[in-house]
């Protein structure tokens, strides 16, 4: 985060402020499950989603929502 804080404050404010409001809303520990799931989800994408759409595009079955796919993938048996 302090690369964040330096190189784009007005973004960090944002985040924090957003992160803040959360927390107040639906609670500490579920918005820090949330920002958990929400790093888990971007590693996951970062390391597996981009090659899966690439080839679900190629075979023309590119789902149009990323999360509700990508759902659908893990809650899915064996």
């Amino acid at each position: 985060m302090p690369l964040l804080r330096a190189s784009r404050p007005s973004l960090w404010e944002a985040e924090f402020a957003a992160d803040a409001d959360s927390a107040r809303i639906a609670g500490a520990a579920a918005t820090g499950r949330a920002l958990e799931l929400a790093g888990l989800l971007g590693a996951v994408f970062d390391g597996l989603g981009e090659r899966w759409l690439s080839e679900l595009e190629e075979d023309g079955a590119r789902p149009q929502d990323f999360y509700d796919a990508f759902g659908a993938v893990t809650a899915a048996p064996g």
